[in-house]
């Protein structure tokens, strides 16, 4: 039985034994309610709004749990919706924290902290006025954020010990600061608005860096090294672009772990080698320029063409390094 004096190791062994005794009765639910709620010729639907049931069950360790199972929208032969399982959890000072089991065949256990539903009440309910028809703010928060993606935000708070055990996910409502305690997932408090801005301030400045190099990748081909190196430089020289490409690697990043840090570390080696090259291709650029300048007001000659002038001069570089800064190049270009 779930008790206020419980670590999170044994609230995630309370869920885990209580799990595998309703699967079977959370799948056979979910199918009765699919057959009853499915799409059939010539039945009518309400569409102007979602539907929900919800079945209680009580576990062999006496833990009473409530299967919430609902549709939000109906399609031409299917539709859209799905099912959770979740109980409360006293805790100190007279608060209950809400545990959450997703009908997914995995055992997911999620618990969302009191501090999480207060705050995201005061940050999102209330301010936005959301009715929610007598539905539990904790349960609302689950069925309206199933688009929860993990970011690399780091607030200017956190110190480097919240670096290492807490992650930031976004969603279409804001901001939320997780915690993993083995294999459960504490939600421990949901971001303002402020927060929120400054997030997609920083994402809308990692795309446009992106959208940069992908503009020249569509510009110029495969063999125009010389005129993606130019386009490519104020990219690289812009104010914090190395943090900028590493906080956009670390948003996309899907890994985790050790993993996670390896493909992180290859690919700013990435980064640096293609900025090395870029730098040193540019280099050579204006000091030719420079030298056929000098030449001019030396002899007031006419400028020889510049591709025949490189031919001459840089054949032996650009032989030697345009395969490799080719392979960055192409690396980068599919955001490996």
């Amino acid at each position: 039985m779930f008790t206020s004096t419980m670590t999170y190791e044994e609230i995630l062994n309370e869920a885990r034994q209580d799990y595998y005794e309703l699967k079977p009765h959370m799948e056979g639910a979910f199918y009765r309610f699919r057959r009853q709620y499915s799409p059939v010729p010539g039945r009518k639907y309400n569409l102007f709004g979602p539907i929900s049931e919800t079945k209680t069950f009580k576990t062999r360790r006496h833990n009473t749990w409530t299967l919430e199972m609902h549709v939000n929208i109906y399609y031409e032969n299917n539709f859209n919706g799905g099912s959770v399982i979740f109980v409360g959890v006293p805790r100190g000072n007279n608060t209950t924290e809400y545990l959450f089991l997703w009908n997914h065949g995995d055992f997911i256990p999620e618990l969302l902290s009191s501090h999480f539903v207060q705050r995201y009440k005061e940050r999102y309910l209330e301010p936005n006025h959301v009715n929610l028809h007598g539905m539990h703010p904790a349960l609302y928060f689950q069925r309206k954020n199933t688009d929860l993606r993990r970011t690399y935000f780091i607030p200017d708070q956190w110190t480097k010990e919240d670096m290492r055990n807490k992650l930031v996910w976004i969603s279409n409502q804001g901001l939320f600061i997780t915690v993993n305690h083995g294999g459960l997932r504490v939600y421990v408090t949901f971001l303002d608005q402020q927060n929120l801005n400054r997030y997609k301030a920083l994402v809308y400045e990692e795309e446009a860096q992106r959208r940069m190099f992908e503009n020249v990748n569509k510009r110029y081909d495969s063999n125009d090294m010389l005129h993606k190196a130019w386009y490519l430089l104020p990219m690289f020289t812009a104010p914090n672009a190395r943090k900028i490409h590493e906080r956009f690697v670390n948003r996309v990043c899907d890994l985790e772990g050790e993993e996670r840090e390896e493909f992180v570390r290859e690919a700013m080696d990435r980064w640096d080698d293609l900025d090395r090259m870029t730098r040193k291709v540019c280099d050579a650029l204006v000091e030719y320029a420079h030298d056929k300048v000098q030449e001019e007001l030396d002899s007031q000659s006419k400028l020889p063409d510049i591709k025949n002038y490189l031919d001459e001069r840089f054949k032996p570089f650009i032989d030697e390094e345009h395969e490799q800064y080719e392979k960055l190049f192409d690396e980068m270009a599919a955001g490996k």
